[in-house]
C-alpha cells in the first residue's frame, strides 16, 4: 500500500489540514483524520468515493459523499490540492514527505490573506468560529 497525503478543508473559512498516511487502507486514513482533525469540533465531512473512506462511520460525525466522477462537488479541496502541488510537486513521492513539511505548507496556506474573506487569513476566519476559545493556529 502506498503512502499518501490527505487534504481537508473547512467549508466556511477554507482552513486547511494535511495528514500523511503510510497507506490508503481505510483504518489508517480514518485514524489519521481522527487524530488531527477531530480536535476542531467538526460537524460533518464530505468525502470522495475512494475506498480509503469506507470506515467513515467511526468518526462520529455526519458524513457525505460526492457523486462519482464529479470533482466539482468538492471544488474547495481541489483548489487546495492545486495550491499544495504548487509547493510540493506532484512527482514528489509521498513516502518522502514528512510532517514538518506538511505543517509548514499548511501554515503558509492558512496564514495567506484571501480577497474572498475580506483579506483576512484562513486562520483568522477559522479562529472566529471558535469565538476565541482556542488559538488553533498554534498547532502548525
Amino acid at each position: 500500500m502506498s503512502a499518501n497525503v490527505l487534504t481537508a478543508i473547512d467549508r466556511k473559512s477554507r482552513y486547511a489540514l494535511m495528514i500523511k498516511n503510510k497507506s490508503k487502507q481505510s483504518v489508517e486514513v480514518i485514524e489519521g483524520l481522527k487524530k488531527k482533525a477531530l480536535d476542531y469540533d467538526i460537524k460533518s465531512i464530505t468525502f470522495d468515493n475512494g475506498s480509503e473512506f469506507t470506515q467513515h462511520h467511526v468518526l462520529g460525525v455526519d458524513t457525505y459523499f460526492c457523486d462519482p466522477g464529479k470533482p466539482w462537488q468538492k471544488g474547495s479541496v481541489e483548489h487546495l490540492n492545486w495550491m499544495v502541488r504548487y509547493r510540493i510537486p506532484f512527482e514528489t513521492d509521498p513516502a518522502e514527505i514528512d510532517e514538518d513539511l506538511l505543517d509548514a505548507v499548511a501554515y503558509d496556506l492558512n496564514h495567506m490573506p484571501r480577497e474572498s474573506l475580506g483579506f483576512q487569513t484562513l486562520c483568522e476566519v477559522f479562529r472566529k468560529g471558535f469565538q476565541g476559545e482556542k488559538n488553533v493556529c498554534c498547532i502548525f
